[in-house]
């Protein structure tokens, strides 16, 4: 009974599920027909219209898919629309699709679709022109890897030949020259591919200046190829603008657009870049009225929708040649119209900041800040032509906005997202970026170690990660912006100066541009701006002094030219204002980010005693900031009553040449002070120094450290091995206060835009909220006096502010020191970046209870009296 029953039962369920296969087979395949469909349909007649109107029915398509077919055709019209974006110049979106369509070809592991020809070189080179080179490699190392798997030698060669582009537009121009030599030696070379190579080299020479090699390299393509590519062209005509054949130069560019209006793939970016380069041409030779036509002619070609060469900000779009376009409009503007000249670098500035979105690395965003200050320092100069006629407020403010914006700016994102995560600590959104963000860096870290080991399975891999890991971060922090609308912050004057009055300050931002330092001083109730010219030897003079800190022996041997520098540098540096509060807030730029500004002299000194000598250091306590932003970020209410427990890392390196032997001295006053943990010797390994780092609140490392080049990233040794400055990055730190007793910690390649590269920054970056630096090669001895000193004073009711000045000012007084000990090469070299700490309250209690009964006192005395 119970048998037949279940025959009964079954049969009907066996005959809906065939009836369920078949119908979802059958929508499968119609899914999958309808993409074929709209592939088609878009192939036939491509249009923006077209592609904006697909784009709500084509998700609610995507979110249908079930089978590998119906993910392939969708893959499949993900790249066909990527590339008529690109044709129309909407080339973030196109970037979007081909993320989109390789993230799905991967997770799925698809086949049947030539992905590296119709996705990923077409993705590498949107990357490399929208200036994510960091993107752009990884994506093309991938796709050679991929290719070098099939046997493919043509698409391995294609990869290659677009690695150089990126190179050279990334100013790598010795991995240009390496990666094209080698590719030389290729075999399967075709004629094309030849050329195209031997067009990179001389892009490559021309990005060098040797212009000489360059024109041999074009002389060669002609022999060869006789009739020049557009590209050869171009850089001919650059050829002959260095030997100032101005009318040579617009003839070959003529010829080079009749060449882009007969070929049939020619996009409008493409033109517009051209009209681009015949600007810069005619105005080199003062050619007003045909610069102003040509860059016309390329705005109209990018924004055909505007009637205005000074569009509406919404209609503007992440595009490089809209920012040369604006560049150069508001060159051309400059003189006869200021207004006018500055709406135009306001539209490059936005622009930019659009293409940041594209930047997943901070290699990349770093790169592109060079151009952003150029642009910057021609705006300051119209604003400081009007400040000097009006002193008014406005232009000031506009002008310090600016001048700030264009500092640090990478390191202020990272302090904007760490405030946003504090705002929002449950967001799974903001916690998922962190975590990306995190793995990214490790990979980053991880792919320059085996790169120099050679490790190349292990590179391929890695790659393929960042590659991945760039898309997912970008639509996380896109959501983000949707959620939070994240826009750059600009803090007012009003804002500062309410700050500068909480903190009892004066504060000094310096933008350091190509003809002149701009000098911003703002206190509590009042501001000043003044320009100092780099005419007359003063940057040489910035730089001497810097490099008297280079040998111990150097301030010493010649102590009256270090008086004279010391003193003329704060004189030209306009500091000499007398101010009635004791805190002095330092936003240095260029190369002043390595001036020891507590060695200055306040007035000139007839002592070569140099306790006697009037040292900033002795009239104020200083503290810096990569920018005024920055400074504002440093909002948490902190005090030194609140205890810090410190962990103390001490490598020592005991019997080898690099041993400190005053380090353990420095281990026992730190630990005497603070009754702090201490890892000395063997125990201060590297990753014991990871592990021990969430559980601590201050952390203070005695070891060697270098500053690093723009080729060698700096790094921090342990005991056992170094921690790189990329390490650091992928760190998640909440450490009130981190002391870097080593040499160089403050010191690193300096970039534009961002300052110096350094270990100081790698630990704000990742979180460090105060920190202590060095801006030399420190000596053993007095850094452990100085640090004894330091520590003292921390214990004391005095916060690491001021106990970094009072730790010198200590120094200096000590009777036990002698004098040529006692020079700024000893003392001066410790920084302090972070906030302005007040004593706690337990400290001021016996100060305010004073001032509490002070009139109480008198009213009994009167009393008694009576």
């Amino acid at each position: 009974m119970l048998f037949g029953s279940f025959r009964k039962c079954i049969l009907p369920t066996l005959l809906l599920l065939a009836v369920v296969l078949f119908w979802s087979e059958g929508f499968s395949q119609q899914l999958e027909e309808q993409l074929y469909q709209k592939v088609d349909s878009l192939v036939a007649n491509p249009s923006l219209t077209y592609l904006q109107n697909l784009k709500s029915e084509e998700e609610a398509m995507s979110k249908q898919i079930s089978s590998n077919d119906e993910a392939l055709a969708y893959v499949i019209l993900l790249c066909n629309k990527g590339y008529y974006f690109e044709r129309f110049g909407k080339l973030s979106e196109a970037i979007q699709q081909y993320e989109q369509a390789w993230k799905l070809f991967k997770n799925r592991n698809l086949k049947g679709y030539d992905i590296i020809a119709y996705c990923l070189q077409p993705l590498g080179n949107l990357y490399t022109k929208v200036g994510a080179f960091n993107s752009a490699e990884s994506t093309i190392k991938t796709y050679i890897d991929l290719a070098e798997e099939k046997g493919d030698s043509f698409q391995k060669v294609a990869g290659i030949l677009n690695l150089s582009t990126v190179y050279n537009a990334s100013g790598y121009f010795k991995l240009t020259t390496d990666l094209l030599s080698n590719a030389l030696d290729v075999e399967a070379l075709t004629a094309s591919q030849r050329r195209t190579l031997l067009n990179n080299a001389a892009v490559s020479y021309m990005a060098q200046k040797k212009v000489d090699t360059t024109a041999a390299i074009l002389q060669q393509l002609q022999q060869e190829f006789q009739e020049p590519t557009v590209s050869e062209l171009k850089l001919n005509a650059q050829v002959q603008v260095v030997h100032k054949n101005y009318s040579e130069a617009i003839s070959l560019l003529n010829r080079a657009e009749e060449m882009l209006f007969q070929q049939d793939n020619t996009s409008a970016r493409d033109l517009a870049r051209l009209h681009l380069e015949k600007a810069d041409v005619y105005r080199l030779i003062n050619r007003k009225r045909e610069a102003m036509q040509e860059l016309n002619a390329a705005l109209k070609l990018l924004l055909p929708q505007s009637d205005s060469s000074l569009p509406a900000i919404d209609w503007l779009y992440g595009e490089t040649t809209l920012i040369g376009i604006f560049d150069q409009f508001g060159d051309l503007h400059a003189t006869e119209n200021p207004d006018k000249a500055i709406a135009y670098y306001e539209r490059s500035q936005y622009v930019s900041r659009l293409l940041q979105a594209e930047y997943t690395a901070q290699q990349t965003q770093i790169l592109q800040l060079s151009d952003a200050r150029k642009r910057t320092e021609k705006v300051l100069q119209l604003y400081y032509k009007a400040y000097s006629e009006t002193k008014n407020k406005d232009l000031f403010e506009k002008a310090l906005q600016w001048a700030d914006v264009s500092k640090a700016s990478v390191l202020s994102k990272s302090l904007s997202k760490r405030e946003l995560r504090a705002k929002y600590p449950s967001d799974t959104l903001l916690e998922k970026e962190r975590e990306l963000s995190f793995r990214y860096e490790t990979m980053v870290r991880e792919l320059v170690h085996a790169q120099r080991k050679n490790k190349v399975p292990r590179i391929t891999t890695i790659n393929e990660e960042i590659s991945r890991l760039t898309i997912q971060l970008k639509e996380v922090r896109k959501d983000i912006k949707q959620k939070y609308s994240t826009n750059d912050k600009l803090f007012s004057l009003a804002e500062v100066q309410q700050r500068l009055v909480k903190d009892e300050a004066v504060a000094y931002e310096f933008f350091y541009g190509e003809e002149s330092i701009y000098v911003f001083e703002l206190t509590s109730d009042s501001f000043q701006w003044n320009r100092v010219s780099l005419q007359n030897g003063f940057h040489e003079k910035i730089q001497e002094f810097v490099s008297l800190f280079d040998a111990p022996e150097t301030v010493t041997n010649d102590v009256s030219r270090y008086k004279k520098l010391a003193f003329d540098l704060f004189q030209k540096l306009q500091l000499s204002k007398q101010s009635e509060v004791s805190n002095l807030i330092l936003v240095p730029d260029g190369i002043l980010s390595f001036v020891p500004f507590d060695a200055l002299l306040t007035k000139p000194s007839a002592s070569n005693q140099f306790e006697e000598m009037p040292f900033l250091v002795t009239s104020y306590n200083t503290a810096y900031a990569s920018s005024l932003l920055q400074y504002m970020h440093y909002s948490k209410e902190t005090t030194s009553g609140e205890e810090i427990k410190m962990l103390g890392i001490f490598p020592v390196f005991e019997g080898t040449p690099n041993e400190l032997f005053f380090s353990k001295k420095e281990a026992k006053a730190f630990q005497k002070a603070l009754d702090a943990e201490v890892l000395i010797n063997e125990a201060a390994t590297r990753q014991n120094f990871l592990d021990q780092l969430p559980k601590f609140s201050g952390i203070h490392i005695s070891s060697h450290a270098y500053g690093g080049t723009a080729s060698r990233p700096a790094r921090i040794e342990f005991y056992d091995e170094s921690l790189q400055l990329q390490e650091l990055y992928s760190l998640d730190l909440k450490t009130e206060l981190v002391v870097l007793s080593a040499c160089e910690t403050g010191v690193g390649a300096l970039y534009k835009g961002e300052g110096p590269i350094n270990l100081a920054r790698a630990f704000q970056y990742a979180g460090a909220q105060n920190v202590v630096v060095t801006l030399w090669k420190v000596n053993d001895l007095a850094t452990a006096e100085v640090m004894e000193n330091f520590y003292e004073e921390l214990s004391e009711p005095h916060a690491a502010f001021t106990a970094n000045s009072e730790a010198k000012r200590a120094y200096l007084e000590d009777g036990n020191i002698s004098n040529p000990k006692k020079s700024p090469y000893y003392w001066a070299a410790f920084s302090y970046f972070g906030e302005v700490q007040k004593p706690n309250s337990s400290s001021s209690f016996s100060y305010w209870w004073f001032l509490v009964l002070l009139p109480i006192g008198f009213v009994a005395l009167r009393f008694f009296r009576r």
